[in-house]
Order: structure tokens, then C-alpha cells, then sequence
């Protein structure tokens, strides 16, 4: 749905590994038992939204949203050598189309299965992580679109989809002096619910008076007679409401490839 490009990246960074060789950055990278690492970063991002239907019926296709701030951390302690309890979280703050909230959190652990089987050098993690989505319910409102592609549409407030979910992936990589490059595969369920909150606002109102005064009207009910029923309907609408969302299967897959310039 959307387009971005990360422009300004690594305002900030702190790292507090154990062993000072020890890179960070790397995707392989794993502590020791006892050993913690915290790393936090904040950047700016440039982003173009889509032309597609969603955004064409609020009048945003192609519209440029900048700046847009972001700010992500990431935790972890060895709990053995090669089991790690972690977690990554990320937020972002969208001044143009006031939105704001955590786009990423999760939490769990990661096994190095590569230490109990021979891999000739490979790393074979395993991990599972909880997704957090649910910590916070999503919140919108119900605004009148462009009818020529849709009569209602949303704003979002955060980024959250109200849904707690649960991460289950592998990751196998290796590294050839300097390069590093690891290939991974997840899959996400998320549990559906009605943890949301939809606000009805007065633009959303007005249409919606509109849309069952020209059923109405269709139906041959005269202009009148119809637009009270249109007026009737919408002064018993509630303020908010929810609405039960449905669960889902996401899949995802890519590489990571490091190049250590200099181990300073």
C-alpha cells in the first residue's frame, strides 16, 4: 500500500556487547550466556503514497508525506549459548496525516540449532516471537471518501491492527571475512478480535444519511420521506463502535547481507 524510502538513517546508535569485536549489525550475531545487549537507533523517512484505491478515495494518491519520524530498539540477553531471550520494537510519528504509534513489537526467543548438528560453518537459528499488536487497540475514523471510488473510508490514528500474533521463523547464514549473508523464512498468524475502537465523525455521518436516502429514493419512496429515514438512521448511530476482525496468515522472506568495513 505504500512506498517508502528511508533518506535520513542512524541518527543514534548504542551498543553494549560484551566483546568489543563482536558486530552487532551482524544477523548472525547471538550473546552468550549472561550476556545482554541493548541497541537503539532513529531515523527520518521520506515516503510517497500509493496510487491505489484506498488512497485515491481520500484524495492522497501520490501525496508526499516528510518528514516522518521513527525510532526502533532492540534488547536481548543469552540465557544459554545458543538460546537468547530478545526483543524489537519500533515507532513512528507521521505529522502529515497525523498518525502515530508502535509499527513493531515483538518478543521471544532464538535457538541456534547449528551448535547440535554439523553445518560445515552454516548459523541455523530457529525462533519464535510474540506479536504484539495487540497491546494497544487500533484506532480510526470513519470519514466520507471520494464516491467515485468508494462513498466511506478510514484515518488511522496508530499503527496498531489491534491483533496479538505469533512469529515462527528460521534464518541460515554464514560469513566470508568481511561479508556476511543470511537468508530467512517466517510465517505470522495473527488472532482476530474486536479490540478497536471507529469513531464516526460528522463527515462520515453526513454520508452515511446520503447512502440510505438514495436507497430510498431508489425504492421509490419520495425525496422527503426519504431523507427522514436517512436522518433517522444516522441520529441513532453510536458515537464508536468495533468490529470483529479476522485472523490471518502473513508470510515473509529475505536476505540480510552486511559488509564489516573496519572492526572499529
Amino acid at each position: 500500500m505504500k512506498k517508502m524510502l528511508t533518506v535520513i538513517v542512524a541518527m543514534a546508535a548504542l551498543s553494549t556487547p560484551a566483546l568489543a569485536t563482536v558486530n552487532l549489525e551482524s544477523p548472525l550475531y547471538m550473546p552468550t550466556s549472561g550476556e545482554a545487549y541493548a541497541k537503539v537507533g532513529a531515523g527520518v523517512m521520506y515516503k510517497k503514497a500509493d496510487d491505489n484505491l484506498a488512497m485515491k478515495s481520500k484524495n492522497h494518491a501520490g501525496e508526499i508525506e516528510f518528514p516522518i519520524y521513527r525510532a526502533s530498539g532492540d534488547v536481548g540477553v543469552g540465557l544459554t549459548d545458543f538460546l537468547t531471550l530478545r526483543g524489537s520494537f519500533g515507532y513512528t510519528h507521521d505529522g502529515d496525516i497525523d498518525r502515530q504509534g508502535l509499527h513493531n513489537g515483538r518478543v521471544g526467543l532464538n535457538f541456534r540449532a547449528s551448535e547440535f548438528v554439523p553445518t560445515d560453518g552454516w548459523v541455523w537459528d530457529v525462533y519464535m516471537d510474540a506479536q504484539l499488536g495487540g497491546i494497544s487497540r487500533m484506532n480510526a475514523d470513519l470519514i466520507a471518501a471520494n464516491p467515485e471510488y468508494r462513498p466511506l473510508s478510514f484515518n488511522y490514528d496508530n499503527y496498531s491492527n489491534g491483533r496479538w500474533g505469533v512469529y515462527a521463523g528460521t534464518q541460515l547464514g554464514k560469513t566470508w571475512g568481511k561479508f556476511t549473508g543470511a537468508a530467512f523464512v517466517e510465517v505470522l498468524r495473527t488472532f482476530g478480535n474486536d479490540n478497536n475502537k471507529i469513531t464516526v465523525t460528522p463527515s462520515g455521518a453526513k454520508r452515511i444519511d446520503q447512502m440510505i436516502a438514495g436507497q430510498m429514493m431508489a425504492a421509490g419512496i419520495p425525496d422527503l420521506a426519504a431523507g427522514a429515514i436517512g436522518e433517522a438512521f444516522v441520529s441513532g448511530l453510536p458515537d464508536s463502535f468495533s468490529v470483529d476482525t479476522k485472523s490471518t496468515w502473513e508470510y515473509s522472506a529475505g536476505l540480510k547481507s552486511p559488509y564489516e568495513i573496519d572492526s572499529k
